[in-house]
């Protein structure tokens, strides 16, 4: 007698773990990823409207396309649901001044809420340890602002020559980007001096008209987490000699809250400049 084996395929579902609802802080110098799934929708809650959404990968329908996405009649709400097992999606997001990333990537273990936060409406203020703040001396003339501020723009070179200038000092890159109409500012380095109680910002300026080539001090504010705002002690304009396309560089200087009161602030913070228009810049005469 001969026996014949028929063989069976049971197809295995693969169900998801959801993870349960999270909050998250927002990072524009980050690419956060997201885990998503086939069988489930993701759910994005934005502190603020959502303005633009783009991706190579992405789609609003049904067609074409790896991840699908929807965003609800409350522009802060974004739904995304994975079509096709596919190599993870980038997407691009933009609320408010600023822009986002996320990698969206196919998982077993997708997230079912992420509530964001926004980093730089919503930090506090970091400041210095108090015993590093000790020692700060109150009152610091124009002549030591201009120094401080040549020890800070001279830092590679000057470091080594003079190190005892450089007691208590500190310096971090940023990327800070503010924008007012056409024009953007944006910080590039922030250093500190402790016993002056002296932050420094290294930025440019980008965008300014024919019609308006030159900048004054007055309107540019420095700006922080929490709306806080502070008037600089010291700027240091200068023309961009690297670029022909008319950027100007800006050294900003801001002893205490620059009013005469201790601050003792952290150079790692999100400092921004902004400008007062009718201020700052002077008309072509």
């Amino acid at each position: 007698m001969k026996f014949i084996t028929l063989g069976v395929f049971i197809p295995t579902l693969v169900f998801a773990e959801v993870e349960p609802p999270t909050t998250w802080q927002l990072n524009p110098s980050k690419v956060l990823t997201i885990p998503i799934h086939t069988e489930m929708d993701t759910l994005l809650m934005f502190p603020q409207p959502v303005t633009l959404i783009a991706g190579k990968g992405l789609t609003q329908g049904d067609g074409i396309g790896i991840v699908q996405y929807q965003q609800a009649q409350d522009a802060r709400i974004i739904l995304l649901r994975q079509i096709k097992q596919e190599p993870p999606v980038l997407m691009h997001v933009v609320m408010g001044t600023e822009g986002y990333s996320f990698q969206l990537v196919g998982s077993s273990q997708p997230a079912s809420i992420i509530h964001f936060k926004s980093g730089e409406q919503t930090a506090p203020a970091v400041e210095i340890p108090e015993a590093d703040a000790r020692g700060a001396s109150g009152h610091v003339d124009e002549e030591r602002q201009a120094q401080l501020v040549r020890l800070f723009l001279g830092e590679a070179v000057l470091k080594a020559k003079i190190p005892e200038e450089y007691q208590g000092y500190r310096s971090v890159q940023s990327n800070v980007s503010t924008r007012t109409g056409n024009i953007e500012i944006r910080v590039s380095r922030v250093g500190r001096f402790d016993r002056e109680d002296a932050i420094v910002l290294l930025a440019e300026i980008r965008g300014l008209s024919e019609n308006n080539p030159y900048l004054s001090e007055k309107g540019l504010k420095i700006t922080l987490a929490e709306n806080r705002s502070y008037q600089p002690n010291y700027v240091k304009i200068s023309k961009d000699d690297s670029s022909d396309s008319g950027v100007m560089k800006l050294t900003l200087l801001l002893i205490g809250d620059g009013k005469g009161s201790s601050l003792h602030l952290s150079p790692e913070n999100r400092f921004g400049v902004t400008l007062d228009q009718n201020l700052s810049l002077k008309p072509n005469p």
